[in-house]
């Protein structure tokens, strides 16, 4: 359990962070600003703080394993939308709220 915790925080991690090395790559080709793009790795430290309550209400109340799995599927759910990129960088931003979540 401790090793799946392990890369679950990993990718977790590598999803948060992937778009910072791009940034004026992703301002040219989509035409966002700078804080639109810094937004997306400052979702997560915006929204730990709200989501870190009912995250820990589950872990204690229904244990390790459905709060990865819970955690998982909503990663995974904000992967696919950020897969969206190419219709719009607004499915990156949505897509990123997601990952933030879990």
């Amino acid at each position: 359990m401790l090793i799946l915790f392990c890369l679950c925080n990993v990718t977790i991690g590598v999803g948060w962070i992937c778009f910072a090395p791009l940034f004026d790559l992703l301002e040219e080709l989509y035409g966002v600003n700078l804080m639109t793009i810094n937004y997306l790795s400052l979702s997560f430290c915006i929204i730990f703080l709200p989501m870190n309550f009912p995250s820990t209400y589950v872990l204690d109340t229904y244990g390790l394993r459905v709060g990865l799995t819970i955690g998982m599927i909503v990663f995974t759910l904000g992967l696919w939308v950020r897969c969206l990129i190419n219709y719009s960088f607004w499915y990156v931003v949505i897509g990123q709220t997601i990952l933030a979540i879990c």
